[in-house]
């Protein structure tokens, strides 16, 4: 029988409701999987900040992704390894998009700064509650950024950013993270980056690992674990690399997956 010791679950539109709440099925699935020996951790684009809440319901004491794969951190012992978007490329993103209409937001480990506000922002606001933006009007002298995240149109985002690379010749690292959300992260950084870390960080195979999302940005994660899982709102191209399908956020999809896991599998 196969034995998957480690499940890795992104947060938003995956472990959480759209009311942003953990179930408390899902909790209860949890729990009773770490009883039998499995380890539960995250991986999601939020930064320290808007993760530290919910690690307290969630009752975890070991590392977790953020920031799409660009922080390992251990909420014991704090960051393990941190990476930044490269200087030049966060000056031309920047530029780029200051006088359009997308909310520009930049973090940096539990910061979170903007430029100035638009009514962009607010769609940030209404998915993330309680979480204070710091306002920079000069935000170009603040280039040592873990992302940046654009909020608007995605596709007109997408195109914006690819007519960026063909002008100044470098790739540029984004990933849709929500229906309005565009990630610019550092290079080579992703989620199945910030996973094989993990692992490493464990000493415990990619093989023995089910990593579970529903968006863009949780693929490569699920492209590389061993049991690769999508939940049953995620993207069709999500759900067509996944070896399995949940159901949905708002249905319990994670307590489903964990359940089935305890069933056919075996943790440890």
């Amino acid at each position: 029988m196969d034995n998957y010791p480690l499940v890795v679950a992104d947060l938003d539109g995956t472990l959480l409701t759209d009311e942003k709440k953990v179930s408390k099925e899902n909790l209860i699935a949890i729990n009773k999987y770490r009883e039998k020996g499995g380890m539960f951790t995250i991986a999601t684009g939020r930064s320290q900040k808007t993760v530290l809440p919910l690690l307290r319901i969630l009752n975890i004491d070991m590392p977790m992704i953020l920031l799409n794969g660009g922080e390992l951190f251990d909420p014991k012992k704090g960051v393990i390894y941190s990476n930044y978007v490269d200087e030049t490329i966060f000056e031309q993103v920047i530029d780029l998009f200051i006088d359009s209409d997308f909310g520009i937001m930049t973090f940096y480990k539990d910061k979170i700064f903007i430029p100035d506000f638009k009514p962009a922002h607010e769609l940030y606001l209404e998915k993330q509650r309680d979480v204070k933006l710091e306002q920079l009007e000069e935000i170009k002298k603040f280039n040592k950024v873990n992302k940046i995240l654009l909020v608007g149109n995605v596709k007109k985002a997408r195109d914006m950013l690819l007519s960026l690379e063909q002008k100044i010749k470098k790739d540029i690292n984004f990933v849709q993270t929500d229906d309005v959300y565009m990630d610019v992260l550092p290079n080579n950084i992703s989620k199945g980056e910030g996973l094989k870390n993990l692992c490493e960080f464990l000493k415990i195979p990619l093989k023995k690992v089910v990593a579970v999302g529903d968006q863009m940005n949780d693929l490569s994660m699920i492209k590389i674990a061993g049991y690769g899982v999508a939940m049953g709102n995620a993207k069709q191209e999500v759900k067509k690399w996944a070896k399995y399908t949940t159901k949905d956020n708002n249905n319990n999809g994670i307590a489903h997956l964990l359940y089935e896991i305890m069933e056919k599998y075996s943790p440890i």
